[in-house]
């Protein structure tokens, strides 16, 4: 009879690691913020992308700004998480000048894609315009995590880019940081 309880006391141990290293090794691939990605201090590489509204965008078209790029997917909760940060920051009238916010969605280039984020975008209140990227773009920052984000300095220069949440007071700190380049 103990060696049954002790059998299944160790059957109970080893499901209880396997948790914990699988739990551990998904959490470190959405919070990792400790991963540079190449691109940092570097200048930002080009681009133009089109919109949700059907413009085309591109942070050279915001040279004298701080640029933050942000790559997500509608299925990622870190991303979402992150994306009334991203809100306030746009949203607040006295970096208007200063700042842009260019959304970048990963999510799979469907026939459904547009649609899909459109609906997500609403229904979440976030009014900012997303970019569609088909890979090329999260190619070029070297992204291969998500939510990442890349803060350009006005110039284009790369002056952050990792991986993981950051809070609204972490991007004003990089937005203030960014800004003296």
């Amino acid at each position: 009879m103990i060696d049954q309880d002790k059998s299944k006391w160790i059957d109970w141990l080893i499901v209880a690691i396997i948790v914990f290293a699988i739990g551990g090794s998904l959490t470190g691939v959405f919070t990792d913020t400790s991963k540079v990605l190449a691109i940092e201090e570097k200048q930002a590489p080009a681009f133009n992308l089109k919109t949700l509204s059907g413009g085309v965008v591109g942070p050279s078209q915001h040279v004298d700004r701080v640029v933050i790029l942000d790559f997500w997917a509608t299925w990622c909760g870190p991303c979402r998480k992150q994306m009334p940060a991203l809100q306030a920051i746009e949203a607040d009238a006295t970096l208007k000048d200063q700042v842009v916010v260019l959304s970048i969605n990963t999510d799979d280039a469907d026939v459904g894609r547009e649609k899909l984020v459109k609906g997500f975008m609403s229904k979440n209140g976030f009014e900012f315009d997303v970019l569609m990227d088909t890979g090329s773009v999260a190619g070029l920052y070297g992204v291969n995590r998500i939510p990442t984000i890349v803060v350009i300095g006005p110039g284009g220069k790369v002056h952050y880019a990792r991986s993981g949440v950051l809070n609204e007071s972490r991007l004003r700190e990089l937005i203030a940081q960014a800004g003296r380049i």
